[in-house]
């Protein structure tokens, strides 16, 4: 799916409403609407290394939610002086990558349990207690931390790989990108209008309360409309996909072990 920046938004409220609006409660509305338009067209894939001190590591820049962990288990006896590794802050603004660390340009579908990676589940209480699959112990993560997030493991030092979602954001202007598909220009759009009407009926401005209802429908409709675009199969290789990933006879129980597998 192709992107286009904020400008794209802002040209077009401009031929709207001739440049009667306020850009910086533009670009709020602009991050509010692809808030409720949270499907993966709006959120970027991402892996990152990160190092583990003390139990715990800072998340990258503009981290939304974890995909999966695994565990390098070659850096599982090392000191905290053994990874030289650039620090983190305890704030995600200062992230620094582990760039002196080589991902594999390939993995196969095994290529996680021959070369030392285990994976790292989510704890399912405050309380770390390490599962076991078959006969491996595996180690356990959380995520702390309100406004400024971290991740705690229950392991005090080592290497993990994480695959995350973040926002997709443009580097120039720290503004998210915007999926640049009709419904996503239109829901926006609207989504704006119906803010701006709304204020200004809240504000006593008679015959906007009327507009803000019409523009709220028109919000709901193409939100809806852009939702189902995105969940859609868009080429012979995405049905083909969609047609391996749901049928199968017998549940494939080693799919999330080999996530990475798959991944790279």
């Amino acid at each position: 799916m192709k992107y286009t920046t904020v400008d794209r938004i802002l040209s077009k409220l401009d031929r709207d409403l001739k440049g009667n609006f306020n850009i910086v409660d533009i670009i709020e509305w602009i991050g509010d609407a692809l808030s409720f338009l949270e499907v993966d067209t709006v959120l970027e894939h991402k892996v990152e290394v990160l190092r583990v001190t003390n139990y715990e590591t800072a998340v990258p820049s503009y981290f939304k939610e974890v995909l999966q962990i695994v565990r390098d288990n070659e850096t599982r006896n090392l000191s905290t002086s053994d990874l030289s590794i650039p620090d983190c802050s305890t704030c995600s603004s200062s992230f620094t990558p582990y760039e002196s660390y080589k991902v594999p340009v390939i993995f196969s579908n095994d290529y996680c349990s021959k070369n030392g990676f285990t994976v790292v589940r989510k704890a399912q209480n405050n309380f770390f207690t390490r599962k076991r699959h078959g006969d491996e112990l595996i180690d356990e993560y959380a995520v702390i931390g309100a406004t400024c997030q971290k991740l705690r493991f229950s392991f005090r030092n080592g290497i993990v790989v994480l695959a995350y979602l973040r926002n997709y954001i443009d580097p120039e202007t720290n503004y998210p990108y915007i999926p640049d598909t009709p419904h996503h220009i239109e829901a926006i759009t609207y989504y704006i209008k119906w803010k701006m009407a709304e204020w200004k009926a809240l504000n006593g401005e008679k015959g906007f309360l009327n507009i803000s209802q019409d523009f709220e429908r028109k919000w709901l409709r193409y939100v809806k409309q852009a939702n189902n675009y995105a969940k859609m199969p868009h080429s012979i290789d995405d049905y083909q996909n969609l047609a391996e990933s749901s049928v199968h006879l017998i549940l494939d129980r080693r799919k999330y072990h080999r996530y990475f597998g798959n991944l790279k």
